[in-house]
Protein backbone atom coordinates (compact mmCIF):
# COMPACT_ATOMS: atom_id res chain seq x y z
CA UNK A 1 0.00 0.00 0.00
CA UNK A 2 0.91 3.46 -0.99
CA UNK A 3 0.13 7.20 1.00
CA UNK A 4 -0.68 9.84 -1.32
CA UNK A 5 0.64 12.66 1.17
CA UNK A 6 0.28 15.42 -1.63
CA UNK A 7 -2.02 16.30 -4.64
CA UNK A 8 -0.94 18.27 -7.47
CA UNK A 9 -3.60 21.43 -7.69
CA UNK A 10 -4.16 21.92 -11.46
CA UNK A 11 -4.44 18.51 -12.36
CA UNK A 12 -6.80 17.34 -9.66
CA UNK A 13 -8.89 20.82 -10.24
CA UNK A 14 -9.03 20.06 -14.18
CA UNK A 15 -10.65 16.69 -13.40
CA UNK A 16 -13.48 18.46 -10.97
CA UNK A 17 -13.74 20.82 -13.24
CA UNK A 18 -14.47 18.50 -16.60
CA UNK A 19 -16.80 16.04 -14.00
CA UNK A 20 -18.40 19.60 -13.21
CA UNK A 21 -19.23 20.40 -17.09
CA UNK A 22 -20.58 16.75 -17.61
CA UNK A 23 -22.76 17.03 -15.10
CA UNK A 24 -24.24 20.56 -15.09
CA UNK A 25 -24.62 19.29 -19.17
CA UNK A 26 -27.09 16.53 -18.07
CA UNK A 27 -28.90 18.20 -15.67
CA UNK A 28 -29.52 21.28 -17.96
CA UNK A 29 -30.46 19.05 -20.14
CA UNK A 30 -33.17 17.15 -17.73
CA UNK A 31 -34.42 20.67 -16.71
CA UNK A 32 -34.90 21.58 -20.25
CA UNK A 33 -36.40 18.72 -21.13
CA UNK A 34 -38.28 18.34 -18.42
CA UNK A 35 -39.79 21.59 -18.29
CA UNK A 36 -40.25 21.35 -22.09
CA UNK A 37 -42.39 18.03 -22.10
CA UNK A 38 -43.96 18.29 -18.62
CA UNK A 39 -46.30 21.17 -17.75
CA UNK A 40 -44.40 22.66 -14.74
CA UNK A 41 -45.43 25.96 -15.24
CA UNK A 42 -47.87 25.82 -11.92
CA UNK A 43 -44.73 24.73 -10.35
CA UNK A 44 -42.05 27.46 -10.79
CA UNK A 45 -42.21 31.35 -9.36
CA UNK A 46 -42.98 34.16 -11.77
CA UNK A 47 -40.59 35.17 -14.17
CA UNK A 48 -38.72 31.80 -13.78
CA UNK A 49 -38.93 29.83 -17.00
CA UNK A 50 -36.52 27.51 -18.31
CA UNK A 51 -34.95 27.75 -21.37
CA UNK A 52 -32.49 26.76 -24.04
CA UNK A 53 -30.19 28.95 -22.17
CA UNK A 54 -29.82 26.81 -19.12
CA UNK A 55 -28.70 23.92 -21.70
CA UNK A 56 -25.50 26.36 -21.89
CA UNK A 57 -25.22 27.77 -18.45
CA UNK A 58 -25.39 24.65 -16.06
CA UNK A 59 -22.18 23.24 -17.64
CA UNK A 60 -20.08 26.18 -17.42
CA UNK A 61 -21.02 26.97 -14.23
CA UNK A 62 -21.30 23.71 -12.95
CA UNK A 63 -17.49 23.50 -14.52
CA UNK A 64 -16.61 26.86 -12.69
CA UNK A 65 -17.72 25.73 -9.61
CA UNK A 66 -16.52 22.23 -9.19
CA UNK A 67 -12.95 23.87 -10.35
CA UNK A 68 -12.58 26.09 -7.96
CA UNK A 69 -13.80 23.28 -5.48
CA UNK A 70 -11.15 20.78 -6.57
CA UNK A 71 -9.09 23.84 -5.41
CA UNK A 72 -9.97 23.98 -1.85
CA UNK A 73 -9.84 20.33 -1.91
CA UNK A 74 -6.86 20.21 -2.78
CA UNK A 75 -5.32 22.72 -0.11
CA UNK A 76 -7.35 20.81 2.33
CA UNK A 77 -6.23 17.60 1.52
CA UNK A 78 -2.80 18.87 1.46
CA UNK A 79 -3.13 20.35 4.29
CA UNK A 80 -4.48 17.64 6.49
CA UNK A 81 -2.70 14.83 4.69
CA UNK A 82 0.31 14.90 6.26
CA UNK A 83 -0.35 15.43 9.63
CA UNK A 84 -2.98 12.45 9.71
CA UNK A 85 -2.28 10.81 6.40
CA UNK A 86 -3.53 10.57 3.01
CA UNK A 87 -5.21 8.15 1.08
CA UNK A 88 -3.82 4.81 0.91
CA UNK A 89 -3.91 2.75 -2.84
CA UNK A 90 -2.79 0.02 -4.12
CA UNK A 91 -0.69 0.05 -7.36
CA UNK A 92 -0.82 -3.45 -9.43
Amino acid sequence: MKEIKKLEMWSISKIFGIFGFVLGLLSGLVAYFGAKYFDMSGMMPQGMMINAQVIFAAPILNAVVYFLFGIVFVLVYNFVAPRIGGFKVEFK
